[in-house]
């Protein structure tokens, strides 16, 4: 196996391997496509368990939300501070806050007494 081919191979985005999975085939050797495929399945795999990491957490954090709006506060300030550098986790802060600020809201109906007939 050519060392210089596997290290292009391995620093290939995902769509660039996809494109040469599904389209390139017949522009390879089995061997070099062998190993096109393993590498493709395997950041295929990554990516999604990473995904579904992720989705993980942020349902974790908007329950957290829901039960405790400070906590929930607190997790989508910080969510939005890393957030700078990362899109996923200013669209993390913001469902965070969300969920903590109708976390907050329904507190508060609970504790005034809710609805009140006669109130007007």
């Amino acid at each position: 196996m050519n060392k210089v081919f596997f290290d292009e191979l391995s620093n290939m985005n995902l769509t660039d391997l996809e494109l040469i999975y599904r389209d390139q085939r017949e522009l390879y050797s089995d061997e070099d496509f062998d190993l096109i495929d393993d590498i493709y399945h395997r950041r295929k795999d990554a990516e999604t368990t990473e995904y579904s990491n992720w989705q993980f957490s942020l349902s974790v954090f908007c329950v957290m939300a829901l039960l405790s709006p400070a906590a929930g506060v607190a997790a989508g300030i910080m969510m939005l501070i890393r957030g700078k550098r990362h899109e996923k986790w200013k669209e993390a802060a913001r469902r965070t806050l969300a969920a903590a600020f109708i976390s907050l809201i329904i507190l508060i109906f609970l504790r005034t007494g809710g609805f009140r007939i006669g109130m007007f």
